[in-house]
């Protein structure tokens, strides 16, 4: 078998490049027949020349890894032939455990999943893969099975090598190996440079969002780095100075310094920012302290991924939410545009302690703590898991960690389990002090089984039936879910009566994020994507004491409170549109979103793709490419208008965190740092 290891290596490449290329395709909906993304490669020529590349670039992944395992094994005095055995077989795993894991998202979640936009956004990671152990066991033990299948894989392979009398993998092989490994390294690096801009940027994004791509892409975005501001020339968006270090993708903008340091709209400049107040909402309600006039007693309730349409959504004839529609009735206010900045549950929760997209510094719970309130945190999630505890603290604490009603299979408290220790802790309190009390529902969290008896289905899916083609039966699942939200609030609001709070309690029910339930067809969860579904809030205001803004989000609910117990009472308190407000949107981190937006109930929602260059209007569905296009166009200038939106908030974020620091480093030390 003279060229037989030259034969395992090109059979390995071309089997890696159509798999690569089949999951690549779960970027856009797999199931209609989609090939090689055709919104971005329309032609024929660019899909050919796309396969190319990545068969090319498998043909150099394959080799230099064989040649590695096979080159280390020798040099540990074991045969090369059993090495590379070992690592044409552990590639072969690679790529089918993450053509598996990817078919698996696609199915569940939706062809627009992206792995990367939840690794930017989620504050814990290892919660999240705790939670996929939990929900999808089976698919674990089947990639537990396919590795064990590999190994017998590699068995065979060695024997075969044996029997076929190569014996032993020689220098000549492993030099041969290696040359066809530098030589198609080679031509990888030059079809990225002489394909197009648009193709070779796009094509090393996708190869770089492959788990045996990354390592390469990432060598390529290292060479191509000749500034060394860890930007490559190949990255997207590109690097458009790679010779300044001082400019790249994604960097601070300092304000009025006289260098656009994010190579988008112009170095920020603050006096062109509109006033503070409105549009933009830029005050920190957290600069001087609260003083409260009236000190009427504050419940606000978070709840997990409830739809803005929850609130007038029937089920076979049943309504989803009925006591809320009765607060409503009896004159809750509901603002009709209130909208989460990102679709994740850490973002809101911080933005409403902090009121802002800081996170320092001093947090709601401090107001009220300021001005003798008694403080209570009543959770359905476990506070130390979802790296909360050390923001949440009170006089009276409660998660699953002390929920002794919970069976051991249990992680999570249901909202009928929360209000029974809220009304305990109500009929129980100093009722010489106001009381502050936040909670959290989160019965309708993905996959929507909380320990609930079904009411509005007869039974819940299971995890592993949430596909598509499922969806009624996982729209019944997550509103009978939403439905016993409803139920506690209900069991709330009569246990405040019970313990003659009614009416002098302000009560604030209001969702973190929402939730997409194969709206449109194929996308199912939260925080992917900038959409209502996904980031419209329910919320519903009980005995406000002044008037609601119609357009809020998270980081304006701190000042809300702040101006319920310090401004002159409202006789009739009433929802005050505000069509000049813009709600900030993005997808990812704030630091680095693959999308920026604003809503505004005037103008509906604008937002721009970093990787595309994309700025898009969904009121008027017009789009241009936003670094090249007429600044003189008006849809040009509300993207600069937006974008600078982001900058500042990104910047006054950072800087605030700076802030902290230095004033806590230059605290003495006998005093505290609170």
């Amino acid at each position: 078998m003279k060229s037989g290891f030259e034969k395992i290596h090109l059979a390995l490449a071309i089997f890696t490049c159509a798999v690569t290329l089949w999951t690549l395709q779960l970027s856009e909906p797999l199931f209609v027949g989609a090939w090689l993304r055709p919104a971005l490669f329309p032609d024929l020529p660019g899909r050919i020349g796309f396969a190319l590349l990545v068969f090319v670039f498998c043909l150099s992944l394959c080799g230099l890894w064989i040649f590695l395992i096979a080159r280390g094994m020798t040099l540990l005095r074991l045969r090369a032939v059993t090495g590379f055995a070992v690592g044409a077989g552990s590639l072969l795993a690679l790529v089918l455990f993450d053509a598996y894991v990817r078919y698996r998202f696609a199915m569940i979640w939706g062809s627009g999943f992206s792995m990367e936009a939840v690794r930017g956004a989620a504050q814990n990671m290892s919660s999240l893969f705790i939670d996929l152990w939990r929900w999808y066991r089976a698919d674990v033990f089947i990639c537990l099975a396919g590795f064990g299948l590999t190994a017998l894989l590699i068995v065979g392979l060695t024997a075969l090598l044996r029997r076929r009398g190569t014996g032993d993998v020689g220098p000549r092989s492993l030099r041969r190996l290696l040359v066809a490994t530098a030589v198609s390294t080679v031509a990888v690096l030059c079809l990225l440079t002489v394909l197009s801009t648009r193709i070779s940027h796009e094509a090393l994004a996708l190869v770089k969002k492959t788990s045996v791509g990354y390592p390469f892409a990432a060598l390529v975005s290292l060479a191509s780095d000749f500034d060394r501001d860890g930007w490559g020339y190949f990255d997207v968006p590109g690097d458009a100075a790679p010779f300044d270090a001082r400019c790249r993708p994604f960097a601070v903008d300092v304000p009025d310094d006289g260098l656009d340091q994010n190579l988008l709209a112009g170095d920020l400049d603050l006096s062109s920012l509109p006033d503070t107040a409105h549009p933009f909402d830029l005050t920190r309600t957290a600069d001087h302290p609260a003083a409260f006039r009236h000190k009427k007693n504050v419940i606000v309730v978070f709840m997990e991924s409830v739809r803005f349409d929850a609130l007038t959504k029937y089920v076979d004839g049943q309504v989803v939410m009925p006591r809320m529609r009765a607060l409503i009735r009896d004159g809750a206010l509901v603002p009709q545009h209130a909208f989460a900045t990102q679709g994740f549950t850490h973002a809101s929760v911080k933005q409403f302690l902090f009121g802002g997209f800081h996170t320092t510094g001093t947090t709601v719970f401090d107001d009220f703590r300021d001005n003798n309130y008694e403080i209570a945190i009543v959770s359905g999630y476990n506070l130390q898991e979802e790296k909360f505890e050390t923001l949440l603290t009170g006089d009276y604490v409660f998660d699953p960690r002390s929920d002794d009603e919970l069976a051991s299979w249990q992680q999570t408290t249901p909202a009928s389990g929360l209000v029974r220790r809220i009304d305990s802790f109500l009929a129980e309190r100093n009722t010489e002090r106001p009381f502050f009390l936040f909670s959290f529902f989160i019965d309708p969290h993905f996959p929507y089984k909380q320990v609930n008896p079904p009411v509005l289905c007869k039974k819940r899916i299971a995890a592993g039936d949430i596909r598509p083609e499922n969806s009624v039966e996982v729209r019944r699942s997550y509103y009978d879910q939403v439905h016993h939200v409803d139920r506690a609030a209900g069991a709330l609001m009569a246990s405040l009566e019970k313990n003659g709070l009614l009416d002098s309690t302000v009560v604030v029910f209001v969702s973190d994020h929402g939730e997409a339930l194969y709206d449109d067809g194929h996308t199912i969860g939260h925080g992917i994507a900038m959409t209502d579904e996904m980031t419209r809030l329910a919320m519903v205001v009980v005995n406000p004491p002044i008037d609601v803004p119609d357009v809020l989000s998270h980081y304006h609910l701190r000042g809300l409170l702040r101006d319920m117990m310090g401004r002159t009472p409202s006789p009739s308190p009433r929802v005050v549109p505000m069509d000049g407000r813009e709600v900030l949107q993005y997808v990812g981190s704030l630091r680095y979103p693959s999308q920026v937006g604003t809503f505004s109930p005037s103008r509906g929602r604008l937002r721009y793709d970093f990787k595309e260059d994309l700025l898009e209007d969904d009121a008027t569905h017009q789009s241009i490419r936003f670094l090249s296009a007429d600044q003189d166009d008006p849809l040009y200038q509300r993207g600069r208008h937006m974008i600078r939106r982001w900058e500042f908030e990104l910047y006054s974020s950072l800087q605030k965190r700076h802030d902290n620091r230095s004033a806590v480093a230059a605290l003495p030390a006998s005093q505290p740092a609170n």
